[in-house]
């Protein structure tokens, strides 16, 4: 998430992200990529919104 952030958008105050429901694409998962302040500088600017999840059928 840092490419959208800091090359496409670094001007952007918030960036909007839509996202699937993953495990993988949780906040903590940019802890465990980035050092603490990387990572929280880059959540501030994301505002995200995931997708439904599919409901069970039958």
């Amino acid at each position: 998430m840092r490419d959208p952030v800091d090359v496409h958008n670094p001007d952007a105050e918030d960036i909007t992200v839509v996202m699937d429901n993953l495990n993988t694409h949780t906040r903590g998962s940019r802890y465990e990529a980035f050092p603490p302040a990387e990572a929280r500088r880059i959540a501030c600017k994301l505002l995200i919104h995931y997708t439904p999840q599919p409901t069970a059928v039958g």
